[in-house]
């Protein structure tokens, strides 16, 4: 048994999602609903919850509060929100925040029973992980293995199986796809989070039941996937499903987005040299250790913090994939990359707000960044206050 909250100020509301039977096909029990955000979360603290269905606009805390409320606490609860808002800074939040899924009202009932099957997938998944794409990162840590003549095919074939993708080294139901994206430095300077995170956001927003994307290279505008079909397909097929999942990402970022199959759907060994490409395999000995690596990396991000730097191109400076340098970063510092990161330019900022007089918007950028909205939430995040509240302390 799965179990869920409603939240939604409207009880209407509230009372035609209870009404549905489709929870009951996928053992989904509703065990509360609330019109206030707020009483939601005191309930949370007492109960194990799974899933959590909730309205956008609410009057009290609007619903993307209520989100990175949750996300603060509970990060592998499955978060769905109920819209029939479009706008940029609601859908883009929702999706940097690890939301599951959102449905646009009008609801219909076969849009709840697919979401239903998704969630239950989701739920009874081996792994279930807070760091976004980890399973897929690592299956291109596999490939960049593999082809190191570090595994065996078998081995390869082996860890895609442990994440249900339905690899096959013999398999001809495989391609290589290539998106870019218009208009990528207005995007990004809207975004107000890490360049990963929009990486990420595309790849969450295209995955589907048909067809798996295996990240194998991220680079400014330029994202490359191996692309794995759940089925075999025609390729018009394909290109169906592939322009359903483009039009969604671009009706959520609000810029164009154009892809290519750049490969036929052939076998795995004929996508060799473009897999090779993509990933940039480049050798390092594993008998150094890891430490030199995680040192580099610090030095580094004290070199660059005023820039944007990402995952991936503390990767490729360390010669590593995105999975070990993730992998890297939780073992040896207990936190993400992002967050060594931000705790860095949180500490810049401290020292600027206590011995400087400087503007708080300048040190916002003399520590890193991209906004001033970005950095009064990051900055509460680490310290509990405001920067401002934060210099008051020192000059009260």
């Amino acid at each position: 048994m799965f179990n869920m909250i409603l939240v939604d100020d409207e009880p209407y509301e509230i009372n035609k999602l209870t009404s549905l039977l489709v929870w009951n096909k996928y053992n989904i029990e509703i065990k509360k609903s609330f019109t206030n955000p707020e009483t939601a979360l005191d309930f949370l603290e007492n109960n194990k919850i799974d899933i959590i269905v909730s309205d956008i606009a609410m009057p009290q805390m609007s619903g993307i509060d209520f989100l990175c409320a949750i996300r603060e606490k509970y990060k592998n609860i499955i978060f769905v929100f109920i819209t029939a808002y479009t706008d940029f800074e609601y859908t883009h939040a929702a999706v940097v925040n690890n939301v599951f899924d959102y449905l646009l009202k009008p609801i219909n009932v076969a849009d709840i029973d697919n979401l239903c099957s998704r969630i239950v997938d989701q739920l009874t998944s081996t792994s279930f992980n807070d760091e976004p794409n980890l399973q897929l990162l690592e299956c291109q840590q596999g490939l960049i293995d593999f082809y190191s003549g570090k595994i065996t095919s078998n081995e390869l074939v082996n860890i895609f199986n442990l994440h249900k993708i339905p690899f096959d080294i013999q398999s001809g139901n495989m391609f290589i796809i290539q998106l870019s994206i218009e208009t990528f430095d207005m995007l990004i300077s809207n975004w107000g989070y890490n360049i990963d995170r929009l990486y990420y956001a595309v790849q969450n927003i295209l995955k589907n039941n048909n067809i798996f994307f295996i990240p194998l290279h991220f680079n400014y505008n330029r994202i490359i996937f191996l692309c794995i079909l759940n089925k075999p397909m025609h390729v018009n097929e394909i290109n169906n499903i592939l322009s359903q999942q483009i039009k969604l990402c671009e009706t959520i970022l609000k810029h164009n987005i154009h892809y290519s199959i750049t490969s036929n759907v052939t076998l795995f060994e004929n996508l060799t040299n473009e897999i090779v490409d993509a990933l940039n395999i480049k050798p390092h000995s594993s008998e150094q250790g890891i430490e030199p690596y995680i040192n580099s990396a610090m030095a580094y991000i004290e070199k660059n913090y005023q820039s944007d730097i990402s995952l991936q191109e503390i990767a490729d400076y360390l010669s590593l994939s995105t999975y070990n340098t993730s992998r890297m970063f939780k073992k040896y510092t207990g936190e993400s990359f992002i967050n060594n990161l931000n705790q860095f330019r949180v500490n810049k900022a401290k020292n600027l707000l206590i011995n400087t007089n400087t503007k708080i918007s300048e040190i916002a950028a003399q520590s890193g960044f991209c906004n001033k909205r970005t950095f009064y939430r990051v900055f509460k995040n680490f310290t509990g206050c405001s920067p401002s509240e934060y210099r008051n302390k020192f000059f009260s």
